[in-house]
Protein backbone atom coordinates (compact mmCIF):
# COMPACT_ATOMS: atom_id res chain seq x y z
CA UNK A 1 0.00 0.00 0.00
CA UNK A 2 1.20 3.50 -0.81
CA UNK A 3 2.37 5.55 2.22
CA UNK A 4 -0.46 7.78 3.45
CA UNK A 5 1.79 10.82 3.89
CA UNK A 6 2.68 11.03 0.18
CA UNK A 7 1.01 13.90 -1.61
CA UNK A 8 -0.26 13.71 -5.18
CA UNK A 9 -0.19 16.76 -7.45
CA UNK A 10 -1.75 17.34 -10.87
CA UNK A 11 0.14 18.84 -13.80
CA UNK A 12 -0.22 19.79 -17.46
CA UNK A 13 2.52 18.98 -19.98
CA UNK A 14 4.75 16.01 -20.70
CA UNK A 15 6.49 14.71 -17.57
CA UNK A 16 10.24 15.23 -17.83
CA UNK A 17 12.85 13.29 -15.88
CA UNK A 18 10.29 11.28 -13.91
CA UNK A 19 9.90 7.53 -13.51
CA UNK A 20 6.57 5.90 -14.30
CA UNK A 21 5.04 3.72 -11.57
CA UNK A 22 3.16 1.73 -14.24
CA UNK A 23 3.64 0.42 -17.77
CA UNK A 24 2.52 3.27 -20.05
CA UNK A 25 2.69 1.06 -23.14
CA UNK A 26 2.99 2.16 -26.75
CA UNK A 27 -0.17 4.23 -27.27
CA UNK A 28 0.73 6.70 -24.50
CA UNK A 29 4.29 7.13 -25.77
CA UNK A 30 4.95 10.67 -27.11
CA UNK A 31 6.45 9.12 -30.26
CA UNK A 32 3.15 7.37 -30.96
CA UNK A 33 1.12 10.49 -30.25
CA UNK A 34 2.98 12.28 -33.04
CA UNK A 35 2.25 9.38 -35.40
CA UNK A 36 -1.46 9.85 -34.70
CA UNK A 37 -1.35 13.62 -35.23
CA UNK A 38 1.57 16.07 -35.38
CA UNK A 39 -0.32 18.70 -33.37
CA UNK A 40 -3.21 19.38 -31.02
CA UNK A 41 -1.98 17.33 -28.04
CA UNK A 42 -2.43 18.18 -24.35
CA UNK A 43 -1.08 15.93 -21.62
CA UNK A 44 -2.07 15.83 -17.95
CA UNK A 45 -0.45 13.70 -15.27
CA UNK A 46 -0.47 12.82 -11.58
CA UNK A 47 2.83 13.10 -9.75
CA UNK A 48 4.17 11.87 -6.43
CA UNK A 49 7.69 13.07 -5.68
CA UNK A 50 9.78 11.79 -8.64
CA UNK A 51 7.14 9.40 -9.97
CA UNK A 52 4.32 9.60 -12.50
CA UNK A 53 1.27 7.88 -11.00
CA UNK A 54 -1.26 8.61 -13.75
CA UNK A 55 -1.46 10.12 -17.22
CA UNK A 56 -3.85 10.98 -20.05
CA UNK A 57 -3.30 12.56 -23.47
CA UNK A 58 -5.98 14.46 -25.38
CA UNK A 59 -6.00 15.60 -28.98
CA UNK A 60 -8.08 18.76 -29.34
CA UNK A 61 -9.73 19.76 -32.60
CA UNK A 62 -12.86 21.85 -33.19
CA UNK A 63 -13.76 22.04 -29.48
CA UNK A 64 -13.60 18.25 -29.04
CA UNK A 65 -10.99 16.45 -26.94
CA UNK A 66 -10.31 12.85 -27.91
CA UNK A 67 -8.21 10.23 -26.17
CA UNK A 68 -6.98 8.57 -28.29
CA UNK A 69 -7.07 10.35 -31.64
CA UNK A 70 -6.40 7.39 -33.96
CA UNK A 71 -4.90 4.53 -31.92
CA UNK A 72 -6.98 1.57 -30.65
CA UNK A 73 -7.32 3.06 -27.16
CA UNK A 74 -6.17 5.90 -24.91
CA UNK A 75 -7.97 7.33 -21.87
CA UNK A 76 -6.56 7.33 -18.32
CA UNK A 77 -3.69 5.14 -17.17
CA UNK A 78 -2.68 5.09 -13.52
CA UNK A 79 -0.72 3.13 -10.94
CA UNK A 80 -2.04 0.80 -8.25
CA UNK A 81 -1.55 3.63 -5.75
CA UNK A 82 -4.26 5.88 -7.21
CA UNK A 83 -7.66 5.58 -5.52
CA UNK A 84 -11.02 6.21 -7.14
CA UNK A 85 -11.31 9.50 -5.23
CA UNK A 86 -7.91 10.75 -6.45
CA UNK A 87 -8.78 9.71 -9.98
CA UNK A 88 -12.10 11.55 -9.68
CA UNK A 89 -10.23 14.71 -8.66
CA UNK A 90 -7.82 14.29 -11.54
CA UNK A 91 -10.71 13.94 -14.01
CA UNK A 92 -12.05 17.27 -12.71
CA UNK A 93 -8.62 18.87 -13.09
CA UNK A 94 -8.40 17.71 -16.72
CA UNK A 95 -11.90 18.97 -17.49
CA UNK A 96 -11.09 22.38 -16.03
CA UNK A 97 -7.95 22.73 -18.14
CA UNK A 98 -9.76 21.54 -21.27
CA UNK A 99 -12.55 24.08 -20.70
CA UNK A 100 -9.85 26.76 -20.69
CA UNK A 101 -8.96 25.55 -24.21
CA UNK A 102 -12.60 25.98 -25.36
CA UNK A 103 -13.31 22.24 -25.33
CA UNK A 104 -16.97 21.36 -24.88
CA UNK A 105 -17.03 17.59 -25.53
CA UNK A 106 -14.67 14.86 -24.28
CA UNK A 107 -14.37 11.36 -25.77
CA UNK A 108 -12.42 8.58 -24.02
CA UNK A 109 -11.82 5.11 -25.47
CA UNK A 110 -10.67 2.62 -22.84
CA UNK A 111 -8.43 -0.36 -23.26
CA UNK A 112 -10.22 -3.75 -23.02
CA UNK A 113 -11.32 -4.41 -19.46
CA UNK A 114 -9.43 -7.70 -19.24
CA UNK A 115 -6.08 -5.91 -19.56
CA UNK A 116 -6.35 -4.71 -15.93
CA UNK A 117 -9.79 -5.64 -14.52
CA UNK A 118 -9.58 -3.88 -11.15
CA UNK A 119 -8.08 -0.63 -12.44
CA UNK A 120 -10.42 -0.49 -15.42
CA UNK A 121 -13.38 -0.92 -13.06
CA UNK A 122 -12.04 1.91 -10.87
CA UNK A 123 -11.77 4.14 -13.95
CA UNK A 124 -15.29 3.28 -15.12
CA UNK A 125 -16.77 4.03 -11.68
CA UNK A 126 -14.87 7.32 -11.40
CA UNK A 127 -15.89 8.42 -14.90
CA UNK A 128 -19.55 7.59 -14.40
CA UNK A 129 -19.51 9.39 -11.05
CA UNK A 130 -18.13 12.41 -12.92
CA UNK A 131 -21.04 12.35 -15.37
CA UNK A 132 -19.55 10.43 -18.30
CA UNK A 133 -21.87 8.22 -20.36
CA UNK A 134 -21.02 5.05 -22.25
CA UNK A 135 -21.15 6.01 -25.92
CA UNK A 136 -20.31 2.56 -27.29
CA UNK A 137 -19.27 -0.87 -26.08
CA UNK A 138 -17.15 -3.02 -28.40
CA UNK A 139 -16.29 -6.62 -27.65
CA UNK A 140 -12.64 -7.66 -27.68
CA UNK A 141 -11.50 -11.27 -27.54
CA UNK A 142 -8.39 -12.04 -25.50
CA UNK A 143 -6.57 -15.32 -24.96
CA UNK A 144 -4.99 -15.69 -21.50
CA UNK A 145 -1.52 -17.16 -22.04
CA UNK A 146 -0.67 -19.88 -19.52
CA UNK A 147 1.76 -22.77 -19.28
CA UNK A 148 -0.78 -24.99 -21.04
CA UNK A 149 -0.64 -25.66 -24.76
CA UNK A 150 -2.66 -23.55 -27.19
CA UNK A 151 -4.42 -26.67 -28.42
CA UNK A 152 -5.73 -27.48 -24.94
CA UNK A 153 -7.95 -24.36 -25.05
CA UNK A 154 -9.38 -24.96 -28.52
CA UNK A 155 -12.93 -25.93 -29.38
CA UNK A 156 -13.07 -29.35 -31.07
CA UNK A 157 -13.79 -27.73 -34.47
CA UNK A 158 -10.60 -25.66 -34.24
CA UNK A 159 -8.58 -28.67 -33.10
CA UNK A 160 -9.69 -30.35 -36.33
CA UNK A 161 -8.56 -27.33 -38.36
CA UNK A 162 -5.20 -27.26 -36.55
CA UNK A 163 -4.68 -30.93 -37.46
CA UNK A 164 -5.45 -30.10 -41.11
CA UNK A 165 -2.74 -27.42 -41.06
CA UNK A 166 -0.24 -29.93 -39.72
CA UNK A 167 -1.26 -32.58 -42.22
CA UNK A 168 -0.75 -30.03 -45.00
CA UNK A 169 2.74 -29.37 -43.52
CA UNK A 170 2.13 -25.64 -43.17
CA UNK A 171 4.80 -23.87 -41.11
CA UNK A 172 4.61 -20.94 -38.70
CA UNK A 173 7.54 -18.52 -38.68
CA UNK A 174 8.61 -15.22 -37.18
CA UNK A 175 9.84 -12.92 -39.95
CA UNK A 176 12.50 -10.17 -39.90
CA UNK A 177 11.39 -6.54 -40.03
CA UNK A 178 12.65 -6.26 -43.59
CA UNK A 179 9.65 -8.36 -44.67
CA UNK A 180 7.14 -5.67 -43.62
CA UNK A 181 6.20 -4.56 -47.15
CA UNK A 182 5.75 -8.17 -48.31
CA UNK A 183 3.46 -8.95 -45.36
CA UNK A 184 1.49 -5.71 -45.70
CA UNK A 185 0.96 -6.26 -49.45
CA UNK A 186 -0.24 -9.81 -48.78
CA UNK A 187 -2.69 -8.69 -46.07
CA UNK A 188 -3.96 -5.81 -48.20
CA UNK A 189 -4.67 -8.21 -51.09
CA UNK A 190 -6.47 -10.68 -48.79
CA UNK A 191 -8.65 -7.91 -47.39
CA UNK A 192 -9.41 -6.50 -50.86
CA UNK A 193 -10.56 -9.92 -52.07
CA UNK A 194 -13.03 -10.04 -49.18
CA UNK A 195 -14.24 -6.48 -49.85
CA UNK A 196 -12.46 -4.85 -46.89
CA UNK A 197 -9.81 -2.15 -46.70
CA UNK A 198 -6.89 -1.93 -44.27
CA UNK A 199 -7.17 0.94 -41.79
CA UNK A 200 -3.57 2.15 -42.16
CA UNK A 201 -1.50 2.81 -45.26
CA UNK A 202 1.86 1.11 -45.72
CA UNK A 203 3.61 4.44 -45.07
CA UNK A 204 1.83 4.70 -41.71
CA UNK A 205 2.66 1.13 -40.73
CA UNK A 206 6.27 1.65 -41.80
CA UNK A 207 6.55 4.77 -39.60
CA UNK A 208 5.17 2.78 -36.67
CA UNK A 209 7.65 -0.06 -37.23
CA UNK A 210 10.56 2.39 -37.56
CA UNK A 211 9.57 4.23 -34.37
CA UNK A 212 9.00 1.04 -32.35
CA UNK A 213 11.04 -1.77 -33.95
CA UNK A 214 11.05 -3.76 -30.71
CA UNK A 215 7.23 -3.68 -30.46
CA UNK A 216 6.17 -4.70 -33.99
CA UNK A 217 6.15 -8.44 -34.71
CA UNK A 218 5.76 -10.01 -38.16
CA UNK A 219 4.63 -13.62 -38.41
CA UNK A 220 3.38 -15.89 -41.18
CA UNK A 221 2.17 -19.37 -42.03
CA UNK A 222 3.85 -20.65 -45.16
CA UNK A 223 3.20 -23.50 -47.58
CA UNK A 224 6.75 -24.13 -48.73
CA UNK A 225 7.63 -20.74 -50.33
CA UNK A 226 4.07 -19.42 -50.52
CA UNK A 227 2.28 -17.35 -47.89
CA UNK A 228 -0.91 -18.93 -46.61
CA UNK A 229 -1.54 -16.46 -43.76
CA UNK A 230 0.25 -13.54 -42.16
CA UNK A 231 0.06 -11.21 -39.22
CA UNK A 232 1.31 -7.87 -37.93
CA UNK A 233 1.21 -7.77 -34.12
CA UNK A 234 2.01 -4.97 -31.70
CA UNK A 235 3.30 -5.42 -28.16
CA UNK A 236 1.11 -2.73 -26.63
CA UNK A 237 2.30 -3.44 -23.07
CA UNK A 238 5.01 -5.73 -21.72
CA UNK A 239 2.32 -8.30 -20.95
CA UNK A 240 -0.01 -7.78 -23.95
CA UNK A 241 0.48 -8.74 -27.60
CA UNK A 242 -2.17 -7.23 -29.87
CA UNK A 243 -2.97 -9.17 -33.05
CA UNK A 244 -3.34 -6.00 -35.12
CA UNK A 245 -3.75 -7.28 -38.69
CA UNK A 246 -4.12 -10.88 -39.77
CA UNK A 247 -5.62 -12.65 -42.76
CA UNK A 248 -5.19 -15.66 -45.00
CA UNK A 249 -5.31 -16.36 -48.71
CA UNK A 250 -8.69 -17.69 -49.92
CA UNK A 251 -6.71 -20.52 -51.56
CA UNK A 252 -6.32 -21.94 -48.05
CA UNK A 253 -9.90 -21.63 -46.82
CA UNK A 254 -10.07 -25.42 -46.57
CA UNK A 255 -7.35 -25.59 -43.89
CA UNK A 256 -7.90 -22.33 -41.92
CA UNK A 257 -4.21 -21.39 -41.50
CA UNK A 258 -5.18 -18.58 -39.08
CA UNK A 259 -5.58 -21.25 -36.38
CA UNK A 260 -1.94 -22.31 -36.84
CA UNK A 261 -0.95 -18.62 -36.99
CA UNK A 262 -2.53 -17.99 -33.59
CA UNK A 263 -0.92 -21.08 -32.13
CA UNK A 264 2.44 -19.64 -33.18
CA UNK A 265 1.61 -16.26 -31.64
CA UNK A 266 0.54 -17.97 -28.43
CA UNK A 267 3.88 -19.81 -28.27
CA UNK A 268 5.76 -16.54 -28.89
CA UNK A 269 3.84 -15.10 -25.93
CA UNK A 270 4.85 -18.05 -23.77
CA UNK A 271 8.50 -17.61 -24.72
CA UNK A 272 8.47 -13.85 -24.04
CA UNK A 273 6.39 -14.02 -20.83
CA UNK A 274 3.44 -12.18 -22.40
CA UNK A 275 0.28 -13.08 -20.51
CA UNK A 276 -2.47 -11.80 -22.86
CA UNK A 277 -2.93 -12.32 -26.61
CA UNK A 278 -5.50 -9.76 -27.82
CA UNK A 279 -7.32 -10.87 -30.99
CA UNK A 280 -8.98 -7.47 -31.39
CA UNK A 281 -12.63 -6.43 -31.44
CA UNK A 282 -15.48 -8.18 -33.24
CA UNK A 283 -17.34 -5.04 -34.31
CA UNK A 284 -16.22 -4.54 -37.93
CA UNK A 285 -19.08 -2.17 -38.88
CA UNK A 286 -19.92 -0.87 -35.43
CA UNK A 287 -22.21 -3.83 -34.69
CA UNK A 288 -21.15 -7.08 -33.05
CA UNK A 289 -20.35 -9.89 -35.50
CA UNK A 290 -21.37 -12.99 -33.56
CA UNK A 291 -19.74 -15.33 -36.06
CA UNK A 292 -16.40 -13.50 -35.77
CA UNK A 293 -16.60 -13.42 -31.97
CA UNK A 294 -17.51 -17.12 -31.80
CA UNK A 295 -14.52 -18.01 -33.96
CA UNK A 296 -12.23 -16.16 -31.56
CA UNK A 297 -13.89 -17.76 -28.53
CA UNK A 298 -13.35 -21.16 -30.16
CA UNK A 299 -9.63 -20.27 -30.23
CA UNK A 300 -9.70 -20.08 -26.43
CA UNK A 301 -10.34 -16.33 -26.12
CA UNK A 302 -12.43 -14.63 -23.45
CA UNK A 303 -14.77 -11.74 -24.33
CA UNK A 304 -13.84 -8.34 -22.87
CA UNK A 305 -15.71 -5.05 -23.11
CA UNK A 306 -13.94 -2.08 -24.65
CA UNK A 307 -15.86 1.05 -23.66
CA UNK A 308 -15.96 4.54 -25.12
CA UNK A 309 -17.13 7.31 -22.77
CA UNK A 310 -18.30 10.80 -23.66
CA UNK A 311 -19.28 13.94 -21.74
CA UNK A 312 -20.34 17.47 -22.64
CA UNK A 313 -18.50 19.90 -20.38
CA UNK A 314 -19.92 23.16 -21.71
Amino acid sequence: MFPTNVQFSFHEGLPEGLTFHFDAGIFHDPKHLILQSPEGWYTFYIRSDRFVEGIVHFNVQEQEAKSPFRSPFGSFLFSDFISQSTLHEFIGFCESRLKDKSVNVIHLKHQPELYAPEKNLDAEIALQAAGYKIQSAETSAIIPVTGKSFESGLHRSEKKRLRKCREAELKFEVLPSGQLQKIYTFLEACRAEKGYAVSMSFAEIEKLANAFPERVLLTAVSDKNQLAAANISIRVYENVLYNFYHDHSPDYDHVSPVVLLNEGLYQVCQQQKITLLDLGTSNPDGALSESLLNFKLHLGARPSRKLTFTKKIA
